[in-house]
């Protein structure tokens, strides 16, 4: 994650927490998490898939 920047200490501060995983949990709810990581998994899928694509092209 880019924006906003979980290491940012002040903002880390306005959440009342002291570390990046605390404050994803602050922003994001446990459903919010589950919807984020099955999207990443997608998107590593989807790469994968364009790779082997890519490289069997490339034969």
């Amino acid at each position: 994650m880019i924006t906003p920047d979980l290491n940012d200490r002040e903002l880390q501060k306005t959440f009342g927490v002291n570390n990046k995983e605390a404050l994803l949990k602050k922003m994001f709810t446990e459903e919010e998490l589950q919807d984020l990581s099955a999207i990443v998994g997608e998107m590593i899928v989807t790469k994968s898939q364009a790779q082997i694509v890519d490289d069997i092209k490339n034969l």
